[in-house]
């Protein structure tokens, strides 16, 4: 008997489980697919940006990644710090991409190329422990980023300007290597113009005349005074014209710059209430398994007490009674205290 008894609260336990659960989910839903607040689709509403042309992306690093380049950068290094066997470059963009970036990596063929750009006076001293080659990776990596890091110093002190130099993570993380081709090149043509530099000869000639023009400020062209076109018409030059008009002021052109547009939440508000107001078939409904619930909750209680007969009986009374105490008496109620409140 007391096998039973457990068994039939087990039962009525999860049958008002979930009638519990479908009166929560049936309130919260608020009309659920016909709800008035709904977030447009932003392409809709504001245009999207587009995708920034940065170099960055790895399809546009290997479409920029010139093999030719690459190798013109790497002998010119090789020649400069005096290795005679070349290094040999694949017809493969990716595997070329491999070659050049194991030949600069730990960072001795750039400290070679600059250090021949140097002034006497300003050479390396290529004998301290950060230019020595180490096998123990706990120095390797930060000597070898030292180095790159020298490199970039002293390419500004030879006289490649500060936009055309690579940042490190370009070349030892192999983010941008299309960038550190860059800086090898200014890095030649440089190098070219120094009367101390003995090596060869493989980029550009700098031209003075153009390097004079490109640094030549150009004049400021005055302005004659009048209409905006510049021109002036003198008629009381004329015998007998009429007199010369009023020079009209230069108007100042300035441009119009919109502001910056931020997103915004919509609010659709082209539906009716009736789309999503709760009708009384939602109510009633929510009425019915509330008195179903208490009535379960109450024989469940009485289980213990009297038969599964008398505890159905009860239970099917107290729904009925319920049910209509919550569907007429109860609005009835309310309605008559708001009144008369």
């Amino acid at each position: 008997m007391l096998r039973h008894t457990t068994k039939i609260k087990t039962i009525y336990f999860l049958q008002l489980t979930v009638i519990l659960t479908d009166i929560h989910r049936s309130t919260t839903s608020l009309g659920g697919e016909n709800n008035k607040y709904r977030f447009l689709p932003a392409q809709n509403i504001l245009p999207l940006p587009s995708r920034p042309k940065h170099i960055t992306y790895p399809d546009r690093i290997e479409s920029n990644f010139d093999v030719e380049e690459a190798k013109q950068c790497v002998g010119w290094l090789q020649r400069v710090a005096g290795d005679s066997v070349p290094i040999e470059f694949p017809e493969e963009r990716r595997k070329a991409m491999d070659v050049f970036y194991n030949s600069l990596k730990d960072g001795m063929l750039l400290i070679h190329g600059v250090n021949s750009a140097l002034a006497p006076d300003q050479k390396l001293d290529l004998s301290k422990k950060t230019f020595q080659l180490t096998d123990n990776e706990i120095f390797k990596t930060s000597r070898e980023r030292e180095r790159i890091d020298i490199f970039l110093n002293k390419c500004l002190d030879v006289g490649v300007s500060e936009p055309t130099l690579f940042q490190i993570d370009c070349l030892y993380e192999r983010t941008n290597l299309p960038q550190v081709m860059g800086t090898i090149r200014c890095l030649g043509i440089e190098a070219q113009t120094k009367p101390w530099y003995e090596g060869p000869q493989a980029w550009p000639k700098k031209s003075s005349e153009l390097i004079e023009k490109l640094s030549r400020k150009p004049q400021k062209q005055k302005r004659a005074p009048g209409l905006d076109i510049g021109i002036e018409f003198n008629r009381s030059k004329v015998p007998g014209g009429p007199p010369a008009p009023t020079p009209a002021p230069a108007r100042a052109h300035v441009a119009h710059v919109e502001p910056e547009s931020e997103p915004v939440a919509v609010v659709d508000d082209s539906m009716n209430d009736s789309e999503y107001s709760i009708g009384p078939i939602s109510i009633y409904s929510f009425f019915l398994s509330l008195s179903l619930s208490l009535s379960l909750s109450l024989s469940l209680s009485l289980s213990v007490y009297l038969s599964i007969s008398v505890c159905f009986l009860i239970s099917f009374f107290f729904f009925f009674l319920s049910f209509f105490f919550l569907s007429f008496f109860l609005p009835f109620f309310l309605s008559f205290f708001l009144i008369f409140t």
